[in-house]
């Protein structure tokens, strides 16, 4: 007898999955003839699936409005959360219920639907947060009517003790404070300075509209601080960047984030300068582009030069024209001029860095320091593989690969020995000559005695 009741509640449960399948995939292609041929043969129009989701949640996700009409008016709940198991329901983007969902996806005719069949509209979710929370917070005017002449309260409010017209306020939408106002709420009105102050933006033209304001503000303060702006329209300069007086910025020149300039610097056309900190009298030449970096007084940088993060540019110091520095400090009146990469470095003070050396600092798995002291000397076209040091004072021959540390003082020279070998090149021009004569055919040679 036991075994047989077994038997009967394995069947049972496969059977329940099996219709759950079915369901979801009528769900799916719109079949609304299997939906009703399942739900009259007596399933649970809120039977979830293996993972906790019910039916109507699956016809929210996959957009399925006439779907879920067949299911509530099957009395599906429309208070049900999304997904039954409350832990797995965390990873829902916070829409606990089915009205919560259609507030945050914008379906108007889903969430007059869920009303309908009887959803609560000032239930809370998390955080506190009522339906009129969420569609005040999401801009959804229509959602704000719907919810307002369904009963939702508009004084309602969350964990933190803010209320639907706290959302509508700090997203500047004075429509949908109007809407609080005729659902009984108390708004007061601020006279701002500026129309441009209040001012919404709803498409990317308005955006741009409200940038380019707030911009030309920025540029102004600036100005009036002492800063010259050539073309200031069409510079980019982010609210909180500050320049100091005296200094001049180029036209086509962006200075974003929370980049510092000091007094009496140049800042040339098509520079981007970005979360970096500049001394007083620093020139920055032409397309030079700084991302968290540093250059101290008197620094010239450029034409062209690329300061990567954690880059830090002594005092009169110079990175010239196609370098690129990262993670590297560049001790005070050092100089590396011309087509130069520089990673993970530590170089000293009075150093001379030629033209073509690249510090090979990432060995593929990791990345190694060069250290190179005072006063040193690296001639062009040389390789320093890291981890290695350079001591002060020391020398590194012209086209050297370096692997090994030098001592300070010392001369360095990595590369193969030349070889000079007087008249080669004439021996080697007779040699080809007798070659070719050689291999001409007897009548070509009489043609050319002819």
């Amino acid at each position: 007898m036991k075994l047989a009741i077994l038997l009967f509640l394995l069947s049972v449960e496969t059977l329940s999955a099996d219709a759950v399948d079915t369901l979801r995939k009528a769900i799916r292609f719109g079949d609304f003839a299997a939906m009703e041929n399942l739900l009259s043969a007596g399933m649970n129009p809120d039977m979830p699936d293996a993972h906790g989701q019910t039916p109507l949640a699956f016809a929210l996700l996959v957009d399925g409005t006439r779907a879920a009409e067949v299911l509530l008016a099957w009395h599906a709940d429309p208070n049900a959360p999304l997904i039954s198991n409350t832990a797995a329901n965390t990873g829902n983007g916070g829409s606990e219920t089915p009205l919560e969902y259609a507030i945050q996806s914008g379906n108007l005719r889903m969430a007059s639907l869920l009303i309908s069949a009887g959803a609560r509209v000032n239930q809370p979710g998390k955080q506190g947060r009522t339906p009129l929370h969420r569609a005040g917070a999401a801009d959804r005017l229509d959602m704000v009517r719907l919810l307002l002449g369904n009963g939702a309260d508009p004084n309602a409010r969350d964990a933190e003790g803010a209320s639907p017209l706290d959302d509508a306020a700090w997203r500047g939408s004075l429509d949908v404070a109007a809407l609080l106002v005729a659902g009984g709420q108390r708004v007061v009105a601020l006279q701002a300075e500026r129309m441009d102050e209040v001012l919404g933006a709803n498409t990317i033209s308005e955006v741009m509209h409200l940038d380019t304001a707030l911009r030309a503000e920025t540029a102004q303060r600036l100005m009036a601080q002492g800063v010259t702006i050539f073309r200031p329209d069409t510079c980019v300069i982010d609210a909180e960047v500050t320049v100091g007086p005296d200094t001049v910025i180029e036209p086509y020149v962006q200075l974003l984030g929370t980049t510092r300039i000091g007094s009496e610097c140049l800042i040339r056309s098509y520079s981007v300068v970005q979360h970096s900190v500049l001394g007083n009298g620093v020139v920055v030449r032409n397309g030079c582009i700084l991302d968290h970096a540093e250059a101290g007084d008197g620094a010239v940088l450029g034409p062209y030069a690329h300061l990567r993060p954690q880059s830090r540019i002594g005092e009169l110091a110079h990175v010239g024209n196609f370098c690129e520095t990262k993670k590297t400090t560049l001790g005070r009146g050092s100089k590396v001029n011309h087509l130069t990469y520089l990673g993970d470095a530590v170089i000293g003070a009075g150093v001379n860095v030629g033209a073509g050396v690249i510090t090979c600092n990432y060995d593929g798995a990791e990345k190694h320091t060069t250290t190179i002291g005072d006063g040193v000397f690296v001639g062009s076209d040389s390789t320093l593989v890291a981890p290695v040091s350079i001591g002060d004072g020391a020398y590194v021959g012209a086209g050297s690969c370096i692997t090994e540390s030098v001592p300070a003082g010392a001369l360095a020279i990595g590369r193969s020995r030349q070889v000079t070998k007087e008249g080669w090149a004439a021996a080697r021009r007779a040699a080809s000559a007798a070659a070719q004569s050689a291999t001409q055919s007897p009548k070509q040679t009489a043609g050319k005695k002819k």
